[in-house]
């Protein structure tokens, strides 16, 4: 399921099957909660600049792939 919220997150996801996840999402708490922490871990990646030591940037990709590795 990793690999499909992060698809889902990158844009990668056609319409049907992005509708149905945002149908999933608003409904399945799990579900809901996980993408959620995606979407920060993303948003917290994207903000990440060069004034992050690399070593918190790496220990934060590990978390994120770890995540990944679930679905």
């Amino acid at each position: 399921m990793g690999r499909v919220l992060q698809a889902y997150l990158d844009g990668c996801v056609q319409q049907p099957a992005a509708g149905r996840l945002d149908e999933h999402f608003a409904h399945c708490r799990d579900c809901g909660l996980e993408i959620e922490v995606y979407r920060q871990l993303k948003q917290s990646l994207r903000r990440s600049g060069p004034e992050v030591p690399p070593a918190a940037l790496d220990r934060l990709r590990r978390f994120a792939a770890e995540l990944g590795g679930k679905g």
